[in-house]
This record gives structure tokens, sequence and C-alpha cells, in this order.
């Protein structure tokens, strides 16, 4: 049997949803280290709610405590990691118009 390539293999392993975009695992990105020069997977910052989940009834907590609590974490893990949470955020922020 012909070995496969690289990345035929990759190719494979990204259509079977084992692989993201880059070769990282689904919910990672990949953020190249600048002072190493090393790849550091980096989790993706948690999803912000839209407007409309909120119910506008002042529930303590909200909807959107919950997700600050949950950015406050990912902030930490990134730094802990060496990357630098707000340049992850602006590269993953669409352009302005």
């Amino acid at each position: 049997m012909p070995r496969l390539s690289s990345a035929t293999q990759t190719y494979a392993a990204r259509r079977r949803g084992r692989l993201g975009r880059m070769g990282t695992a689904p919910g990672q990105v990949l953020l190249r280290c600048l002072a190493v020069n090393t790849a550091a997977k980096i989790p993706s910052p948690p999803t912000r709610p839209h407007e409309d989940e909120c119910c506008r009834r002042g529930c303590d907590p909200c909807i959107f405590d919950y997700y600050e609590s949950a950015l406050d974490r990912w902030y930490e893990r990134v730094r802990k990691l060496g990357g630098d949470p707000d340049a992850i955020l602006r590269q993953m922020s669409p352009p302005a118009p």
C-alpha cells in the first residue's frame, strides 16, 4: 500500500473533524510566539452571547456575567502560555469597514 503524503494525511484528518485550520485541534488558535519562534497552541476565546440571548430581567448573574468570567479565565490562561490576549483578539476580529 502506498504511503500518503503529510498534506494528504492532514487533509483527511481535517475532513474527519480532527483538525481545524492551520492543523490545530478544533477550538484552538495557532499562535506564533515571536520571542521563541515556536508555535504554542492557544485556546479560542469564549463566544460573546448575542444581545437577544439576554432576557433583560436583571438576572444576577446575567448571561453576560458568565461571559465576562469566562473571558477573564481565558485572558489568564493565554498569559500563562506566554501569549498576548489583546493581540489574539485583534487578529480574530473582522477588519473595520
